[in-house]
């Protein structure tokens, strides 16, 4: 199978030559004042696996699928690795190894409430901006939004859907607190179907921020 269909030019793999690039050796300069050089193979186009599936067409190794089903194939499998690495495990693709680096869950570094001006307060009515990372708001499932979960009464608890965010963003989540909000003690509860900019979770992801809020006036 030829990976360079979609390339400018061929590479010539029979006589084993390749376009490389000599890089110095920064170690052993360090350790002895000699130079030495390894070399990497030169980057000539970056490839995604659109293109690689249109490569298995052309090449007709596959196995009777067009490339739009190659591809939802990939993205299929490509979210389960995910799920499962988000879940703390490490998955061996036969390429690679993945594992988990920056989590891929939700991660809430501040809750402010900007009616009030103060942390730990949510203030009917008022606007709230949440900051973190991986916190974007996205799906088709009923259950997604920005839940405001009531400790004291879960009838109390008040949902947000995706169209009532003002921003929604993987560092910034910004909203106009629910006005029937009782007083009492709630938590920050993230419903979400985001992976990333390219792939949704079949399923859900839940996160519940550890910090209590309270609202001290309907």
């Amino acid at each position: 199978m030829n990976l360079n269909t979609l390339a400018a030019e061929e590479a010539d793999y029979k006589s084993g030559s390749l376009p490389v690039a000599l890089y110095p050796n920064v170690m052993r300069r360090e350790k002895d004042g000699k130079q030495t050089f390894y070399a990497r193979p030169i980057i000539r186009k970056h490839l995604s696996m659109e293109d690689i599936a249109s490569d298995m067409v052309v090449e007709g190794v596959n196995g009777g699928m067009t490339r739009e089903q190659i591809v939802s194939i990939w993205k299929n499998i490509n979210c389960a690795v995910l799920d499962r690495v988000a879940n703390s495990c490490s998955v061996d693709t036969g390429l690679c190894l993945c594992s988990k680096g920056n989590s891929v869950r939700p991660q809430i570094a501040n809750i402010r409430d900007l009616e009030s001006g103060e942390d730990g307060i949510l203030t009917p009515g008022g606007f709230l901006e949440i900051t973190g990372s991986n916190l974007t708001i996205a799906g088709k499932d009923e259950s997604v939004g920005l839940y405001f979960e009531s400790e004291d009464n879960p009838d109390n608890t008040a949902v947000l859907g995706v169209k009532k965010m003002g921003t929604n963003s993987p560092s910034k989540l910004a909203c106009v607190v629910p006005a029937t909000l009782a007083a009492g003690s709630y938590r920050i509860k993230i419903v979400t179907q985001f992976m990333n900019s390219k792939v949704q979770r079949k399923k859900p992801l839940t996160f519940v921020h550890d910090t209590p809020l309270t609202v001290i006036s309907a």
